[in-house]
């Protein structure tokens, strides 16, 4: 799969890059800024496209969105451009620096970027085409397979059950609005390549972390330091030396679309400094379109990520308003006064925002979310400081380069805001990790308190500061330099204070633990880890519950049941077997068994399946669920590995019974534990109407069962061939 895999990588990049640059390229936006921030713009694009086809009942697939995506940015480009002509975009930009230097500089970005995604997201990879398995990603998956199968790709209507049985079979029927861009995406790669979904979507991933990110994080460095060249030429290294930002997102927590969000944050936050500072002539009516397609893909990734942006540029917005006065005519008066004032109010401004948003109905089950604290409020300020911000091992080298450029831009009025977005970021981090009361959900909230993705946070703004203390450092080891010497010392300068960073955050063993638990780690050692296969079984399990034997033992089974639905116990790892393998599944979501808008059928079918064969109430439930087998990938029933906590034995009872001795069910497959059973009398029936109505199944198995404790056929059934494996 390592070709499908190149071949994904390569192609997402033009995907990414075409339809956006050309958007950017009309608006004169100068080449290195717009194959920067062109990824964001090409996203927004393919998602709005995708919801004007669903919108218009029209089927859609990959060729037929990116002709109409290239169609559109072409227009796009020319009605710019037209624009542009007539002086409606303003005077036209005036880099600071050469084109050939920033393209340069974005290179090196770009490399930098490959090189360490290659490192610490792609070397782990036994397989492009198994799944890291974690709790989000199996409903990524099962998202992009629903696109791909149904051909309605939009945002407002996702669910894992999209095709027209789907939609009959769906234990929780009715779709929603998810911020759906990064599965658009991979659905886009994996159809016009026909390559796995996993496949793709590992693809995409190195893509938003290697390419996307870096490329936003060079724009960001430039606007922020357009006279600190060694500060942005640095930021390439430092803007991967984190462990929380962006690879926890990936090899911790599996955050896929919030990773991808966090990716294009760079550029959406140089989109707006670059408006409002007007940098290299780069002006507001320029920019306007990259930057509104800019916000309708942070939207459609993960919309927190445009908190994360109002937490960097709230300070900047503040030192914006108190500059204000000074364009004003104040006739003698007092422009101290007026500074201060105008910082207080847009201040007061950026508070109400947050507040009114923290109360709007529409984000109450966002802000609600309760991750439990684990650290009191001095560790949780000891892990910020350190870069200990995903569970990881102290990054204390790192960290100083931190602390370095937070001094020194304090010693700057154009630098001094980053520092407030630094602090900003400190205090929600050590709140969100150390209390659990109304002001965790107040500041935190909109990150689902989650740890992690708060950490993320703290790292992206402490990235600027990263880069200007290297800066610092750089400079006081060439200053010395003079004549001839010069260039050479300001090569091996910046080699030299970036390896040094990059190996200082990643390489140096750190003690951890307690007592007789000591041991010691790097953060790289950390990084490896999340990944890695365990060697023991035991842990294997627990880390992977969906196995390389398992996937084999799926794809025999796929080649029995073709497009038949399948039930299936979700939690021994058959809940993957959907996204990753397309095997139609009844039970595809990972929770919400058992609770309000569950179907009848499907509560029946989980708790009274072995009672197929003598119940008639049973028997209707799978007429209307249109199954045919049952699928077992443990057979003694038990929940597997990292899914384990929300499995409850009691909902399952009807599938976890059936054996082959059950009367009904004929046994296929076996292997190990794991079992394919045919549901006999199945085919070729069609389900009825009016049993299963509003718990009238469940009431009807009540009435039905409630003189006799062994429903069904008692006899012993046929086992049946099983086929030798």
């Amino acid at each position: 799969m390592w070709t499908e895999f190149i071949l994904s990588f390569l192609l997402g990049a033009a995907l990414l890059v075409v339809p956006g640059a050309a958007v950017c390229r009309g608006a004169r936006v100068p080449w290195a800024f717009a194959l920067a921030v062109a990824p964001g713009c090409s996203v927004a694009l393919y998602s709005l496209i995708a919801l004007g086809f669903s919108l218009a009942g029209v089927t859609l697939s990959g060729v037929v969105l990116l002709a109409v995506a290239l169609v559109v940015a072409a227009a796009a480009w020319g009605g710019l451009r037209a624009l542009a002509r007539r002086g409606v975009l303003g005077p036209g930009p005036k880099a600071s620096r050469p084109s050939i230097l920033l393209g340069w500089e974005l290179g090196l970005y770009v490399a930098v970027g490959v090189l360490a995604t290659l490192l610490i997201l792609v070397r782990p990879l036994s397989d492009p085409a198994m799944p890291t398995q974690a709790w989000d990603n199996v409903f990524h998956f099962g998202t992009v397979r629903a696109f791909l199968d149904s051909g309605d790709w939009s945002f407002l209507n996702v669910a894992q059950y999209k095709t027209s049985v789907d939609l009959a079979i769906d234990p929780f029927p009715g779709a929603k609005f998810y911020p759906a861009a990064w599965h658009v995406l991979v659905a886009l790669l994996a159809d016009l390549l026909k390559v796995p979904v996993v496949v793709a979507a590992n693809a995409a991933n190195v893509l938003f972390a290697g390419v996307v990110f870096p490329a936003g994080m060079f724009a960001l460095l430039s606007v922020l330091f357009p006279e600190r060249r060694s500060a942005v030429v640095l930021g390439a290294v430092a803007c991967v030396s984190f462990v929380a930002y962006p690879w926890a997102l990936y090899t911790s927590w599996q955050l896929f679309p919030n990773a991808a969000a966090s990716a294009v944050l760079p550029s959406l936050v140089f989109l707006f400094i670059a408006m409002g500072e007007r940098s290299g002539g780069l002006g507001r009516r320029q920019l306007s379109t990259p930057f509104g397609l800019m916000l309708v893909a942070v939207a459609l990734l993960q919309p927190n990520a445009a908190f994360s942006a109002a937490v960097f540029l709230a300070p900047y917005c503040v030192w914006f308003a108190s500059r204000l006065p000074k364009r004003l005519p104040l006739m003698g008066g007092r422009p101290a006064v007026l500074r201060a004032l105008a910082g207080v109010l847009a201040a007061a401004a950026v508070a109400g925002i947050w507040l009114a948003l923290y109360r709007a109905p529409f984000m109450a089950g966002v802000v609600e979310y309760h991750w439990a604290s684990y650290a009191t409020a001095e560790e949780a300020l000891h892990n910020g400081l350190t870069l200990s911000l995903s569970y990881n091992p102290p990054q204390w080298v790192l960290g100083a380069f931190v602390l370095g450029g937070f001094v020194a831009s304090l010693q700057r009025g154009r630098t001094r805001w980053l520092s407030f977005s630094y602090v900003f970021a400190l205090v929600i981090f050590v709140v969100a990790t150390s209390t659990d009361g109304s002001l965790k959900h107040l500041l935190a909230g909109f990150w689902y308190t989650d740890p992690c993705r708060v950490g993320a946070l703290l790292a992206f703004t402490a990235m600027p500061l990263a880069a200007l203390g290297l800066s610092i450092v750089y400079r006081l080891l060439t200053n010395w330099a003079k004549g001839r010497f010069q260039p050479v010392a300001r090569v091996v300068g910046s080699v030299a204070v970036g390896a040094a960073c990059f190996c200082g955050a990643y390489f140096i063993p750190v003690e951890l633990g307690e007592d007789d638990w000591r041991y010691e780690e790097s953060p790289f050692e950390y990084l490896e880890k999340q990944n890695k296969r365990p060697a023991m079984l035991e842990e294997a399990e627990a880390k992977r519950p969906y196995s390389e034997e398992k996937a084999a033992f799926a794809e025999r089974v796929k080649a029995i049941v073709g497009d038949a639905v399948v039930v299936n116990q979700p939690y021994d790892g058959s809940l993957y077997l959907y996204g990753v393998d397309g095997l139609h599944l009844l039970y595809r979501y990972m929770s919400g068994y058992g609770e309000e808008g569950e179907t009848a059928a499907s509560r029946v079918i989980r708790e009274h399946l072995n009672e197929y064969a003598g119940n008639p109430v049973v028997q209707e439930a799978v007429r209307q669920t249109r199954a045919r087998y049952v699928l077992m990938l443990s057979a003694n029933g038990q929940g597997v590995g990292r899914f384990s906590w929300a499995y409850q034995p009691d909902q399952w009872a009807g599938i976890n019974a059936i054996n082959p001795d059950t009367p009904g069910f004929t046994l296929l497959l076996a292997q190990g534990n794991m079992r394919l059973y045919r549901i006999d009398g199945a085919d070729g029936t069609e389900s009825g109407e009016g049993l299963l109505k509003s718990g009238e199944g469940s009431r009807a198995l009540s009435d039905d069962t409630s003189d006799n404790d062994d429903v069904g056929l008692t006899g012993a059934g046929g086992a049946g061939d099983v086929v030798p494996v």
